[in-house]
């Protein structure tokens, strides 16, 4: 999985240098800096990578989208599950039943499937949003 870094370095790059530019007009962009994360997060510049994603939350705590997918590149780029998971726990409380179900369904998640904190927030959060197994798309169970 981590070979994914060496295949789009170039493209990575290209979306730090934009995002940088637009960063350097409005550094409170949340857009810009959920971008340069990303693109950090593939070049494997973590520490930078994760400095950008909290100020993008910082900047934009009512979005649930960006900590998702700053959850999904942690869990699948880099292998970060703990950090993963730190993205995660904020955002399940809030979490919406068509993002719960994308979320179980997300193979993306499949890393943190079988971490007991995931267990649990999932839990907590298909308790609370009323999803149940049967309304999650085959194709994103995990396979037994």
């Amino acid at each position: 999985e981590l070979g994914k870094n060496e295949r789009h370095p170039d493209g990575a790059r290209q979306m730090l240098e934009r995002s940088e530019r637009v960063l350097e007009r409005d550094s409170l962009n949340a857009s810009a800096l959920g971008v340069s994360a990303a693109a950090l997060t593939i070049l494997g510049d973590l520490g930078r990578a994760k400095e950008r994603i909290r100020r993008a939350t910082v900047v934009d705590p009512d979005n649930v989208n960006m900590p998702y997918n700053f959850a999904c590149m942690l869990a699948t780029w880099v292998g970060d599950i703990e950090g993963a998971l730190d993205m995660l726990e904020p955002l399940m409380p809030r979490t919406s039943r068509s993002l719960m179900i994308s979320l179980l369904a997300d193979p993306d998640m499949d890393p943190l499937r079988e971490h007991p904190r995931f267990k649990r927030m999932v839990a907590e959060a298909m308790e609370r949003t009323g999803v149940s197994e049967d309304m999650i798309p085959k194709a994103g169970k995990a396979a037994d």
